[in-house]
């Protein structure tokens, strides 16, 4: 299931961002992508003062630099749900590859300083909960 995670991914890394005024409104096109098993549920530019969600262990990070965030839902069978975050930078930032990022097992959120620190690396950023949801 990590390696459909993986390919849904990339290929919804794989969208080209043309310029940088454009950016927000590919950003937000992103929410109409389709993927086989797998639905986006929300697609939004973040602008810089950004902060995650709590993660496993109750904490949240900061994201001083401009991104598109892509939530989605994946299901390797009916009773699944894995959700999982793409973090994509500007056109400009991109290095031209994406980083996925594991967590602990029970930690049940995506790794919030993972995906932020290889976002400032200029990767495309993919991290999940593993298929559970949990907080501290």
């Amino acid at each position: 299931m990590r390696r459909r995670i993986h390919a849904i991914g990339l290929g919804l890394a794989g969208v080209t961002f043309v310029a940088a005024p454009a950016f927000a409104d590919n950003c937000t096109d992103l929410a109409k992508a389709t993927a086989p098993n797998a639905t986006v549920t929300a697609a939004t530019m973040e602008t810089g003062s950004f902060e995650s969600p709590k993660d496993g262990i109750g904490n949240t990070t900061k994201v001083t630099q401009p991104f598109c965030r892509v939530e989605v839902i994946a299901k390797s069978e009916a009773a699944s749900s894995i959700d999982f975050e793409l973090w994509l930078p500007a056109a400009d930032k991109w290095n031209g590859r994406m980083l996925a990022s594991g967590d602990l097992g029970q930690s049940g959120a995506p790794n919030y300083p993972a995906l932020n620190d290889a976002l400032e690396r200029g990767f495309a950023a993919l991290g999940d909960n593993l298929g559970h949801n949990s907080n501290a």
